[in-house]
């Protein structure tokens, strides 16, 4: 069976979107600790400026019965503040609901 990876298609794409080379990535603790996701930002832009956010709180909102909750939003604003700050303007967000 083959296996299709989903980080160097979507690291391109930011890569690609980027206005400023400053590109941020929400995501779980897994895949920000792996640091594949810059190590593929890096490879396509050595210039690019990357900055990974993880967001554990946002797993169970996205996977709740309203993941479009007031709850929701708040947690996502708080967690993007740091990319905000940092002037990123491409964002990936690798916290997917799974499907159900």
């Amino acid at each position: 069976m083959p296996v299709i990876g989903v980080l160097t298609p979507e690291a391109h794409a930011a890569v690609q979107a980027t206005r400023n080379r400053r590109i941020g990535l929400l995501a779980t603790q897994g895949t920000v600790d792996s640091g594949r996701y810059a190590e593929l930002v890096r490879a396509l832009d050595a210039g690019a400026s990357f900055h990974a956010i993880a967001c554990p709180g946002l797993v169970p909102l996205i996977e709740s019965e309203d993941p479009y909750a007031e709850e929701t939003e708040r947690a996502v604003r708080e967690y993007a503040e740091p990319l905000k700050q940092a002037g990123v303007d491409t964002v990936d967000p690798r916290v997917h609901p799974l499907p159900r």
